[in-house]
């Protein structure tokens, strides 16, 4: 077969690298977003029976109409000292309602604080269908499962009709609530025992690893700056931004961070590389292209897969193709060429070479790419 392909190749080369250079343009200029079609995070893709993915089902089981996935949490302190009601004040009266601000962007707050009055008005009701569930059911398992499920069905729906009924920014993202120390039911909760720090929690419904926390995470950010230089802040009084969300924010930074810096480093150490080994710029030069091509048609089907649901792809998949391609192509490179230059030490004719070249070291090539393929599907 690779006697065939090496045939193939020598005589109508011309064809093969337009068909390259024709799916290349397709492949940029066609592809999916990588962001719109990749999942957020690896951890989506580990089997069920891991402690990760085993604990989150029971969470789920445990509290059904919990949709807080992840959450910005604002740290407002003093050093060494007790926070004051101006304190309080400035953290109710400004902060708060600059994180509201932002959640009218993305469909506004999904459950809202309740005083006294509604909190036990609601927990009456909860209980009434606790009961009339339990009246209807005759196992102890449907009562456990069955009004769990229809309540958490029902939240869903009236969270897709709260998001697609309002002008929010992103679908994907959406506040569940803003908790403070005004709050009633756990406003205590969100004071140090100490006195000199206190909490403001933004919950979300989105994962701490999606990729569109991005943008909501800026935006507090830019609150805090902006209050940080307010001159109706307290002085001495201080705020600081973290909770699951924005580290998630900066996890994917950084691996986007490292993904260009890998494909940077990979380019230039392979140039380096083959410069050394051909000493000849052109013979150096096409393997990095060859990679180049591959690695952005590869990148195109993976999008376009993921695109029509045959797959699922994650942010870091990139990074792996990159390195994988990289990687491996200049080995294979180094292998072909090497042996096309001793065909031509031999005598062979330029085409003649090409032929052999392919032909002896095919099944070679294929067989080694063939086991990093097994290995890493």
């Amino acid at each position: 077969m690779f006697a065939w392909i090496g045939r193939t190749v020598t005589r109508i080369w011309w064809l093969i690298v337009l068909l390259w250079a024709g799916g290349l343009a397709v492949a940029m200029v066609s592809r999916p977003e990588w962001s719109e079609v990749s999942t957020d995070g690896e951890l989506r893709h580990l089997p069920d029976y891991l402690p990760t993915r085993a604990g989150g089902k029971l969470y789920t089981a445990a509290f059904p109409e919990d949709i807080t996935d992840s959450s910005i949490v604002l740290v407002v302190h003093r050093v060494d000292e007790q926070l004051t009601q101006q304190d309080e004040h400035f953290t109710l009266a400004e902060l708060v309602p600059a994180l509201r601000k932002i959640a009218d962007q993305y469909g506004g707050v999904l459950e809202e604080q309740q005083s006294l009055a509604e909190l036990a008005e609601t927990l009456l009701q909860r209980l009434n269908e606790r009961v009339e569930s339990w009246e209807e059911t005759t196992t102890s398992e449907a009562v456990a499962e069955q009004p769990r499920a229809s309540r958490a069905a029902a939240r869903a729906r009236v969270h897709r009709q709260q998001a697609t009924s309002g002008d929010n920014e992103s679908l994907a993202v959406q506040v569940v609530s803003i908790a403070s120390v005004g709050d009633f039911l756990i406003g205590p909760m969100l004071r140090s025992a100490d006195g000199q720090a206190m909490l403001v929690s933004m919950n979300l419904t989105s994962g701490f690893l999606t990729t569109e926390n991005t943008a909501i995470a800026e935006r507090v950010r830019q609150v805090v700056q902006r209050l940080q230089e307010s001159p109706q802040k307290p002085v001495g009084l201080q705020l600081d931004v973290t909770g699951s969300t924005m580290m998630g924010v900066d996890t994917i930074e950084a691996v986007t961070q490292s993904t260009e810096a890998v494909r940077q480093w990979a380019t230039w150490l392979a140039l380096a590389m083959l410069l050394v080994v051909y000493r000849a710029p052109v013979s150096a030069v096409l393997p990095l292209v060859t990679m180049y091509v591959a690695v952005e048609i590869s990148i195109a089907l993976l999008a376009w897969a993921a695109y029509l649901g045959w797959i699922e792809v994650f942010d870091g998949l990139m990074l792996y193709v990159s390195v994988i391609v990289y990687g491996a192509g200049v080995d294979y490179s180094l292998f072909l060429v090497s042996r096309h230059r001793e065909e031509l030490l031999e005598g062979a004719s330029v085409k003649e070479a090409a032929r052999i070249a392919i032909a002896s070291t095919g099944t070679a090539v294929a067989a080694s790419a063939g086991t990093e393929i097994l290995g890493i599907g």
